[in-house]
């Protein structure tokens, strides 16, 4: 299982012959995570089957944190991430109207290649800023570093509405376009 989560010039023969040009990590809480997941895989089997992109739920030992990859093509995880997007969208909803709570602002978790953080970031911020700008999403990536299967991996945090997210996720994958896997 670690193999298929690491980055690398060898990904193609490593999914099978599969052309894959992208990866998407997604963070999220047990909570979510099982949304995602729906009852008996029924959910992300689902999303599989409607964008023939390879999701994959993981475990993340001792934390209550999960994981969702998704590789595939531009067009693959593009269309998985959306789908995935409303699922935590509307959990986000369910939860704010349930617990009384002022609402934070709705926000998606990635986990990026630390040796990646600066091409999404650009010089002086120039490349992350021009995402914000075009999508109205606010971008952070994170300092600390997360050693988690064999990766040395950020925190990068979309936050925004749905739309606006998925324009901001649309634009960093652009970026890796020569330069695959995130």
């Amino acid at each position: 299982m670690v193999d298929e989560l690491r980055d690398g010039p060898d990904c193609r023969q490593r999914f099978n012959g599969v052309d894959t040009e992208y990866l998407t990590r997604l963070l999220m809480q047990k909570n979510e995570f099982a949304k995602v997941i729906g009852r008996a895989g029924v959910t992300i089997e689902e999303i599989r089957r409607r964008h023939t992109a390879r999701v994959k739920g993981i475990d993340i030992e001792n934390s209550d944190e999960r994981m969702i990859s998704i590789d595939g093509d531009f067009s693959q995880i593009d269309g998985a991430f959306d789908d995935i997007l409303d699922i935590l969208f509307t959990a986000y909803q369910e939860y704010v109207h349930e617990s009384n709570e002022s609402a934070a602002q709705f926000a998606v978790y990635m986990l990026v290649d630390d040796s990646k953080a600066g091409k999404i970031i650009g010089s002086k911020g120039n490349k992350m800023n021009s995402i914000q700008d075009r999508s109205g999403c606010h971008i952070r990536i994170l300092k600390d570093v997360r050693n988690m299967f064999g990766l040395t991996l950020r925190v990068l945090i979309l936050e925004g509405r749905p739309g606006q997210i998925r324009i901001a996720h649309a634009g960093i994958m652009e970026l890796f376009k020569t330069s695959p896997l995130l």
